[in-house]
């Protein structure tokens, strides 16, 4: 492999290697020190030939030039065909550095042009985009205008798509008339550089906000948000590499593509951009891009186009007709450094009771700020889904105008500028709290040996590269913290829980009930919920969220087989038929609990009391337990010594990729009740029966007929986590959606209360995901059958693209693929397919024409 890629490292310099070439050679110089170094001499030679290529020479000489050094490397024995073939460039390289007679970088320089066949012609004798002067070119222009269009896919599956346009002056400012999709609003964003404002306008409510700003930001603000030129600054600022020229709108274009992990890095997580340029005006004609942010929950894809350069501009497009415009906030800008991100991240952290944003990215934080001020309404509401949060009467518009334009700045403008700078920039929002007083939230580079830091508590510091080591040791902790440390006593008086025979002990209690509290992190919605269960009839699940009056109730009965899901409230039921085996599964959730905690590897904490009993608790955080149901997890379970029985199971865990943190605590245990047959009926005689459907098995054709399903709902994409919770929150997510292109954006927050709701379909999906991800997938990890999910990078389209795998044998791999057939592969056919699923997601930018 080593050898294969320095073969190609001239070819990268060159921009001649296939998108697949250019992929392997980037993943390869991150590890191996000795290409690295090399690709970085190559650069640098080829950055002084770009000074050079501006000079001319006779044609005759450089040919003169090249058979010289041709015959001087022959005569050195190198065997080096004087052709321009990627697999012979760096060879030759090799040949040039370490030929005796060549002493000095010019004379290395110089050949570097000869060997390559870079022709010392001036530019006025070559067709093509000067791209060392396009950005000049551009600052040259007046006033222009665009198109920008955009898809923007969330992780629930509801697609935003954008239509606008945006007009510029030198001399006035910017306007820029954004327009969304469906239910989503028009806004109109003036920045005036006379008066130095900028003025954000809702046309459907008829009001505006104001923002007075600091010298020079109008124009920066422009900048950053959807200039050509600054993009264009940006791309030529990084690594790129040429295309091949193609026809766009009847031009000649000639395209740069850039994919540096640096590139847009303050404003997206991730973008792979294009830039098309017209070879006779040597100005844009398409700027395309494909971009995520939010940790990954959101795929974007954006065209800017149409433009039109130095047209003829009204000075009145830049000035808004406020006359029946009402002015909701004004607040004044702030410089973007380190004391407004102090400041952006205090008000955050005091909107969210103590948490900062995951993400400092323009778009990622603007998507969370977004969800904290529709939360806020929406409790204001009675938790009604506030279709635009802004539009309502009592909306803050004050904290919203502030914070929003803070983030606006502080994403692109600071902490991106310190990216691009290579600061060395790291940030942990995600991880550290206001809690988190001493741990880093923030820092950056600012010497060799020194780095600024924002602490957990917002004040900062500068702190040595020891220093910096020592905190960021201890970050990894801090989820595993945040979980309450208990309270133990130093001399139990109580027998020590016998752990390895709980598991029989519990089986022997016929009945009992207990309480399940289940709190989203965050979130208004609470679940408290009353289970019974009984090992002759069957579970009853009582489950309850009161902020919303919603009551669902699940009957599982081990008398004829069945789970019975009972919508109170709306007075409709669904039932499913199953093996009596598998009715118990899905009753017996304290006995799997237990089971799962004491098989797997668990630490013992000692011992305290709860509720006046003296209990003994464990503490288990092995990958492999409750996968399947959520991602990651960290539990408690606390046993009476006295009768060996629980008293409380305490979880913390994540779903969503990261980004949904869950609370559980299961307690209020009453053991060997009494409970009446009836309990275990539901009674029904006013109810209406939407539908039935027979339990599948939990195999590998179940998971495929899921994913098949899935795919279909979502266009040909699969979960991104096989974690039962987040498929399901994906999954209402797509059915929210559906309601909402049917019914529009008024609506109850309980979808399925809809009179027309797909009941079967839903139904079937969640009895697919459970059957799938709970007692397949989850079963296949706690066999440790070396399991491995990509459905965040595979889509249907990669019909060879392992999908899901799992070890059968030493040697052998069963593996579900894109298209969704099944094969068994050896371990080596399975290691050369897994190195291709990392170039999928740059595959899926579509290839130029």
């Amino acid at each position: 492999m080593h050898e294969e890629i320095n073969e190609l490292l001239a070819g990268y310099v060159l921009g001649e290697l296939s998108e697949l070439e250019s992929f392997r050679v980037r993943e390869h110089i991150a590890e191996c020190k000795q290409c690295s170094s090399e690709l970085e001499s190559l650069e640098g030679l080829l950055a002084c030939t770009q000074h050079m290529k501006k000079q001319s020479a006779d044609e005759h000489l450089c040919k003169s030039a090249r058979g010289s050094l041709f015959a001087t490397i022959g005569s050195e024995e190198i065997k080096i065909h004087p052709d321009r073939s990627k697999t012979s460039l760096v060879s030759l390289w090799r040949a040039v550095m370490n030929n005796k007679i060549i002493a000095s970088a010019t004379a290395a320089v110089i050949i570097l042009f000869v060997v390559l066949g870079i022709n010392f012609v001036s530019k006025q004798d070559k067709a093509g985009v000067a791209w060392g002067s396009i950005v000049e070119r551009l600052e040259k222009i007046d006033c222009y205008t665009f198109r920008i269009q955009g898809t923007t896919t969330h992780i629930n599956g509801s697609v935003v798509k954008e239509d606008s346009k945006v007009y510029y002056s030198s001399r006035y400012g910017f306007f820029g008339d954004f327009s969304w999709n469906e239910n989503n609003p028009n806004i109109k964003i003036y920045g005036s550089v006379p008066d130095n404002t900028i003025t954000v306008v809702y046309p459907r409510i008829k009001k505006y906000s104001r923002v007075i700003s600091i010298e020079k930001q109008v124009n920066l603000i422009h900048n950053f948000l959807n200039d050509p030129g600054h993009i264009l600054e940006e791309i030529m600022s990084f690594k790129y590499r040429q295309l091949d020229s193609k026809i766009i709108d009847g031009k000649k274009v000639e395209g740069i593509e850039i994919n540096d992990p640096r590139f847009e890095k303050g404003v997206m997580d991730s973008c792979v951009a294009r830039l098309w340029v017209d070879v006779e005006t040597n100005l844009p004609v398409l700027y395309e891009s494909r971009a995520t942010a939010g940790g990954g929950t959101m795929q974007i894809e954006q065209a800017m186009d149409d433009f039109k350069w130095n047209p003829v501009l009204d000075e009145n497009i830049f000035k808004p007709d406020l006359t029946e415009y009402t002015l909701v906030s004004e607040v004044t800008g702030q410089p973007p450094n380190e004391e407004m991100a102090v400041q952006m991240l205090r008000t955050f952290a005091e909107m969210t009771g103590g948490n900062y944003p995951d993400s400092l990215n323009r778009r990622s934080c603007t998507e969370e700020i977004f969800k904290i001020f529709r939360q806020r309404q929406m409790e204001k509401r009675g938790l009604q889904i506030v279709p635009i949060f802004w539009e309502d009467a009592d909306f803050e518009w004050e904290p919203y105008t502030n914070l929003y334009a803070q983030n606006q700045l502080i994403g692109p403008m600071f902490y991106g500028q310190l990216i691009k700078e290579d600061k060395d920039v790291a940030y942990h929002g995600e991880i550290v709290t206001a809690k988190d007083v001493n741990a880093p939230l923030l820092r950056w580079k600012i010497s060799d040996d020194e780095y600024r830091v924002i602490f957990g508590d917002l004040r900062i510091e500068n702190v040595s590269i020891e220093e910096l080591a020592a905190l960021e040791a201890d970050l990894n902790k801090l989820q595993f913290l945040h979980f309450p440390a208990p309270n133990l006593i130093s001399e139990p008086s109580t027998p020590a829980v016998a752990w390895e025979t709980l598991v029989e002990r519990l089986e022997k209690v016929d009945n009992y009930t207990f309480r399940k509290r289940e709190t989203t992190i965050g979130r208004p919605v609470k679940e408290i919920s009353d289970i019974y269960y009984s090992s002759q009839y069957g579970c009853l699940m009582d489950l309850n969220w009161k902020e919303i009056g919603l009551n669902i109730k699940i009957y599982n009965s081990f008398l004829d087989n069945t789970s019975t899901v009972v919508y109170p409230r709306i007075e409709k039921y669904f039932r499913f038929i199953a093996s009596g085996e598998e009715v118990v599964g899905v009753s017996d959730i304290l006995g799997s609990i237990v089971r799962d905690i004491t098989t797997l590897n668990y630490n013992k904490l000692g011992s305290k009391v709860i509720d006046d009993k003296e209990v003994e608790g464990i503490e288990i955080n092995d990958p492999r337990f409750a996968q399947g149901v959520v991602e990651n997890i960290i539990a408690r379970l606390w046993v009476d010594g006295e009768t060996n029985l629980p008293v409380l199971y305490e979880a913390r865990a994540t779903v969503g990729n990261g980004k949904i943190q869950i609370e559980q605590v299961i307690g209020d245990f009453k053991w060997d009740v009494d409970l009446d047959a009836h309990l275990f009926e539901p009674d029904l005689t006013e109810y209406t029966l939407m539908g039935e459907l027979p339990e599948q098995a939990p195999n590998e054709k179940t998971a495929v007929q899921m994913l098949r399903t899935f795919s279909e709902l979502t266009g040909g994409k699969y979960p991104d986590s096989l974690a039962f919770v987040t498929c399901q929150k994906k999954i209402n997510g797509i059915y929210i959606q559906r309601k909402i292109k049917e019914i529009g954006l008024q609506r109850a927050i309980v979808f399925w209360e809809e009179d027309d709701f797909e009941w079967e379909p839903f139904a079937k999906i969640n009895m697919l995901l459970r059957q799938t991800c709970i007692k397949f997938y989850g079963q296949l990890i706690k066999e440790d059958k070396d399991v491995a999910y990509h459905g965040e990078i595979v889509t249907a389209k990669d019909v060879n693209a392992p999908l899901l795998r799992w070890k059968i044998s030493d040697d052998e791999y069963r593996v579900i693929f894109g298209d969704l057939h099944i094969e068994n592969v050896s371990k080596e056919e399975l290691a050369e397919l897994e190195t291709d699923i990392n170039k999928l997601e740059f595959l899926h930018f579509p290839a130029s024409q």
